[in-house]
């Protein structure tokens, strides 16, 4: 029987505007008519795995490879798939299977953005033989924020170092190390390569692992780390707090996290699979909001807001702009109506050095739509001279800007992975 020639268009038109569900829907339309549609189901596992749905996202994901033509099936047409495939196993801490799949698709002559397969490939085969992320010790922990501005900072011990200090920013890909504290403290690492931080600046960042993390009553066993020279951040962002490291989301959630602004405290609790005791564990009510949220790539945390009179779109949850509250593109901005004097430009600092960069105001952000959205007038923006690489469309969709610490400022955010929620108390 002859499947029926179907068309995507609307579908992909979906998908780059972010419209996840939408895309899913028409996708699943599409394999209805034609089982065998490599494209489809590579999209429908792409959007399995935004919602960390990784059953699904390896169903799929396989039918797409099984599926695809002879010349899609070779090397460096079959990266994506693999690469993504790499991600749903890696989330499922099936680590042997990942590092496969990133070596598979690294190559045998891994230069420049390959370079960064091979090392996964390393860094996984170090937790291959040992439960990664084990958990052990209290069944919440309230860290207080040694600082909450510019970013929150609490007290992390590694391999059991004297407390450091650690700031919480899930732009971050999960836990990174300053380079030199992790020498220190016997972090074991496979190699660095070159990658994209703010101002699209490049910085050295190596892949490893450390044996135990502590924070607050909670240690973790066997966890993979990033490493990268802190010294300027600490310097210049957080003067006299001589920080070593950053807690990002690859952290944050192995566990139901809530950075709770309000009353200066991190709060971390081993999740639970029922979520009515998840509800009743941050004591959720009609007042607060919630947010749907989709976990795209190795870490972005992603949900609909909108700045100024522009469309919804999809919003990059990224706390770590110190003292801002929101980021885009130049043009997103123009575009918005920011007034934008580059004869006021300073530069700030990321992962990469100096980068140039300008403060503006932005007459108002949404999280979300009516009636759960939150909108905060007056916001401090930050745009920088270069943009990063997702807001040219790096990721397969359009982002919209990346919603930080300011805006979240007065709130108890809370992110739920067992449940893809994003909640503000």
């Amino acid at each position: 029987m002859a499947t029926e020639t179907v068309d995507l268009t609307k579908a992909d038109a979906a998908y780059l505007q972010g419209k996840f569900t939408e895309a899913d829907a028409l996708y699943r339309e599409a394999v209805a008519k034609d089982p065998a549609n490599a494209a489809a189901l590579e999209k429908l596992g792409n959007i399995a795995l935004w919602k960390n749905d990784l059953a699904a996202a390896e169903t799929y994901l396989k039918a797409a490879q099984k599926n695809q033509s002879w010349f899609n099936r070779r090397w460096p047409m079959n990266i994506p798939i693999k690469m993504h495939l790499a991600l749903v196993y890696a989330r499922a801490d099936r680590m042997r299977e990942a590092a496969d799949l990133f070596e598979s698709a690294a190559g045998l002559f891994p230069y420049g953005p390959l370079k960064e397969f091979k090392l996964k490939s390393a860094q996984l085969k170090l937790l291959a033989d040992a439960a990664p992320y084990r958990v052990s010790g209290d069944a919440e922990t309230i860290v207080p924020f040694i600082v909450t501005d510019p970013l929150p900072v609490i007290h992390v011990s590694i391999n059991g170092s004297e407390p450091s200090n650690f700031f919480i920013d899930t732009g971050g890909e999960g836990l990174i190390v300053d380079a030199g504290f992790g020498r220190q403290i016997g972090a074991v690492t496979v190699g660095e390569v070159d990658l994209e931080y703010a101002g699209n600046k490049k910085g050295k960042t190596g892949f490893g692992k450390v044996d135990q993390v502590r924070i607050g009553g909670i240690s973790v066993s066997n966890v993979p780390i990033s490493t990268l020279d802190l010294d300027e951040i600490s310097r210049t962002v957080f003067p006299g707090l001589n920080v070593k490291g950053i807690v990002g989301t690859g952290f944050l959630k192995r566990f139901l996290s809530t950075l709770d602004y309000k009353k200066g405290q991190l709060v971390l609790r081993q999740p639970f699979a029922n979520k009515q005791k998840t509800d009743q564990a941050i004591r959720l009510t009609e007042r607060d909001h919630v947010f749907p949220i989709w976990l795209v790539e190795t870490h972005l945390i992603f949900t609909e807001g909108s700045v100024n009179q522009l469309p919804p779109g999809m919003m990059f949850i990224d706390t770590g702009l110190a003292d801002g509250g929101f980021h885009a593109s130049r043009a997103i901005l123009t575009e918005a109506g920011v007034n934008m004097d580059w004869s006021q430009a300073n530069y700030g600092v990321g992962g990469g050095g100096k980068a140039k960069s300008l403060g503006v105001t932005i007459d108002e952000v949404t999280l979300g739509r009516d009636p759960q959205a939150i909108h905060r007038k007056n916001i401090r923006g930050i745009v920088f001279e270069e943009d990063i690489s997702i807001f040219n469309d790096a990721l397969g969709f359009k982002v919209g800007g990346l919603i930080s610490h300011q805006f979240f400022r007065d709130f108890a955010v809370t992110f739920d992975f067992e449940n893809m929620r994003l909640i503000l108390q």
